[in-house]
């Protein structure tokens, strides 16, 4: 269904040509002129806004909904507008009356809102009256009604909240550590301020709940209804607006709150704000990142992002391009700029999908940097001190390796970045081999210590793990057949040196290089023999080169 832009101007009463029929109506309140709009054929339509005079939009918007006849009421001179009755399909009556009615119509012009709460109908003298008043007052006083007039109204209960409204704009006055204001009727509205969706979250939630009433229409700043939901009590609303717009100036959704069940509107333009069925309670933050993004211009990078380009995490409309400064590993998010548009602002960080927190928020930029500790793949077998550099596998960092020698006994191999920056240690290989030592700690060196006679550097002893907030490290394979390194326990806070060292060393030493002179096998118990033949059990002490024979012999000793 279309929706209706109607100018009431009574000039064009018969020729409009957009589906609704004008007519005079001729037995309308007496002393006024009045005129009526209807569907052509009958039926409804759906009202956008009303004009007068092409171009002079009423300051007000009709309700939503399917609306089947609009009546406006003039004086009998000067063609002065008055009032307008919209009645909707549901055969509800809302009243819109001028403020001040001393002058012509313009889009400037003010008025008050009346809904019939649907328990008694205005008669034409009802109308008379209110149309009286509002031709002698700059402002019709809903106080001076008669008493029988104001109740047959939804403003004789209801509260108008403002959703401009917020603390400190000189009308909102404190109320220990919330706040109030009073509405257009004298009643109470108070005023919760919160931040969304925790005390450090990143938008501000204002809650608006009647004192002693019902919620009635919304408005913004005291002039255009924005919203028109049927008046009803224990009900509240609230406004969520970024956490950065200071004057509260751009609402990003409303939540309208009834019991236990809350209803979303959603605006493209602050001016006409719709229901949506897309929002719910478990998907608010992610609506309200989206409406910021559209509404705001205020945008996510995700800085763990390393494709060539990707949109922006929250409303998947704006896209930014990476590139990557291999040489300083650094990777520069910048967005795609369209010709005669400003930069966006940036006000939310994120690392694959967890919200990073502390960041200021930054506007008029195109590009930003994301600088990384790299992870890299050491190489073990990497004792060339002579060599400048060597690149670890996959990657284009340079590392250098420097000696030191243990008490003439062990040599040190430490693999710092040529540049003396830190990294992260992804894994370290001996000759192709992984040993798989890791650490997510930010790393300032890593050692490599060898036994001085294993030439062929075959065997790495110990690993050494310097963070940079001096956490030391350490791995070894604790024996002789092992697979995997492991971390040696309780020793990150002190750092082997010395006698302590020399200590370690000694026993990965006996470990891995065995003396042969020394290394005895025992064998207690061995009871061999074949099919039919039976040998007694022979105790012996073996050295490891007379085993084979000692095998040997028992298997021909029992044949």
């Amino acid at each position: 269904m279309t929706s209706v832009k109607l100018d009431i101007d009574p000039s064009k009463l018969y020729s409009r040509g957009d589906g609704i029929n004008g007519s005079h109506k001729h037995n309308g309140p007496q002393g006024y002129t009045s005129y009526e709009y209807t569907k052509s054929y009958g039926g409804s339509f759906e009202l956008e806004l009303l004009s007068y005079e092409s171009e002079k939009y009423l300051y007000f918007l009709p309700p939503k909904g399917k609306i089947s006849k609009v009546t406006t009421y003039f004086k009998n001179t000067g063609n002065i507008l008055l009032a307008v009755q919209i009645t909707t399909e549901k055969d509800r009556n809302y009243y819109y009356v001028r403020k001040d009615a001393r002058k012509d119509v313009d889009d400037k012009s003010e008025f008050d809102e009346f809904v019939e709460n649907g328990k008694n109908r205005l008669s034409d003298q009802d109308i008379r009256t209110i149309l009286q008043k509002v031709e002698a007052s700059t402002k019709l006083d809903y106080k001076t009604l008669p008493k029988d007039i104001r109740e047959k109204f939804w403003r004789k209960n209801d509260a108008t909240v403002d959703i401009n409204r917020y603390p400190a704009d000189g009308i909102v006055k404190p109320d220990g550590k919330s706040y109030y204001y009073t509405s257009e009727v004298g009643r109470r509205v108070d005023l919760v301020e919160t931040r969304y969706p925790d005390r450090d979250g990143v938008y501000r939630k204002l809650t608006h709940t009647p004192k002693d009433g019902e919620l009635g229409t919304i408005k913004y700043d005291g002039g255009f209804q924005i919203l028109k939901p049927e008046p009803i009590q224990k009900s509240n609303i609230s406004v969520y607006y970024w956490i950065y717009d200071e004057i509260y100036y751009r609402p990003l959704i409303l939540q309208f709150f009834h019991e236990s069940s809350s209803v979303y509107y959603t605006t493209t333009n602050g001016f006409r704000w719709n229901e949506t069925k897309d929002i719910n309670d478990s998907n608010l933050r992610e609506e309200l990142n989206k409406q910021n993004c559209k509404r705001r211009g205020a945008h996510a990078i995700n800085i763990s992002e390393k494709s060539e380009s990707y949109q922006c995490p929250s409303c998947k409309n704006y896209q930014l391009n990476i590139l990557l400064d291999r040489e300083k590993q650094y990777y520069i998010h910048g967005y795609q700029m369209t010709e005669n548009k400003a930069p966006p602002s940036i006000f939310r960080f994120f690392e694959d999908t967890r919200e990073q927190t502390g960041f200021p928020f930054v506007t008029g930029i195109n590009n930003i940097c994301r600088y990384a500790t790299p992870k890299v793949i050491l190489d073990a077998s990497k004792t060339e001190t002579t060599e400048a550099t060597y690149n670890p596998r996959r990657n284009t960092l340079k590392f250098k390796v420097s000696k030191k020698d243990i008490d003439q006994s062990y040599a040190q191999y430490i693999h710092n970045k040529d540049d003396s920056g830190s990294s992260r240690l992804k894994d370290i290989e001996h000759k192709g081999v992984s040993l798989g030592v890791k650490s997510e700690d930010i790393l300032t060196e890593v050692s490599i210590f060898y036994l001085d006679g294993d030439a062929q550097y075959d065997k790495p002893l110990l690993v050494e793990l310097v963070a940079s907030e001096n956490k030391y490290t350490y791995y070894r394979k604790a024996r002789f057949y092992a697979n995997t390194w492991t971390k040696i326990a309780n020793q990150e806070t002190n750092r082997l040196e010395e006698d302590n060292l020399k200590t370690e060393l000694e026993k990965l030493k006996k470990i891995h290089f065995p003396d042969p002179s020394s290394d005895v096998v025992t064998i207690v118990g061995a009871s061999l023999g074949t099919v039919g033949t039976e040998i007694t059990t022979v105790i012996g002490i073996w050295k490891r080169k007379a085993i084979l024979s000692a095998i040997t012999m028992l298997f021909s000793t029992a044949v």
